[in-house]
């Protein structure tokens, strides 16, 4: 199980203890957790006439999306249109996901099997590109980091 550093969930499947109690799993998840937890969380979105959506990174634990937040996004809900809403939630796990490359990147987090410790307060995009990316996302589409 060499050269495994950490795992990493960008999709909608359970997985079980044996993964997160050997790996430091992390999953970004398309809500603001707590709110709108499990399986189809935009669409618990809709229905519940949310203003806001968003995304979390957060370490995976043996509770449904109940693991500790590392950092989150959100956006203004301009459309309750599907299509729209999953562009804009792809658009911002991706986003969570530069955050925790440059995080990696940088040495400014330790990820353990079932935690994580960020060694900086205050989380800044280090890498130009990502960072010019980042602020052109935020002004066309009112894009928040928590």
């Amino acid at each position: 199980m060499g050269g495994v550093d950490a795992v990493l969930l960008f999709f909608t499947r359970l997985v079980g203890e044996d993964l997160f109690d050997s790996f430091p799993t992390l999953n970004f998840h398309p809500s603001l957790l707590p709110a709108f937890k499990g399986f189809k969380p935009l669409e618990q979105a809709v229905r519940a006439n949310a203003k806001v959506i968003g995304a979390t990174l957060h370490i995976v634990d043996e509770s449904i999306d109940g693991g500790p937040i590392l950092v989150q996004v959100s956006n203004s809900v301009n459309s309750y249109d599907m299509a729209y809403l999953g562009k804009l939630s792809f658009l911002q796990k991706t986003l969570l996901a530069y955050f925790l490359v440059d995080l990696l990147t940088a040495g400014d987090i330790d990820l353990t099997t079932r935690g994580a410790e960020i060694k900086r307060a205050g989380l800044t995009i280090k890498n130009r590109m990502i960072m010019e990316t980042f602020n052109r996302i935020q002004e066309e589409n009112d894009l928040y980091v928590i």
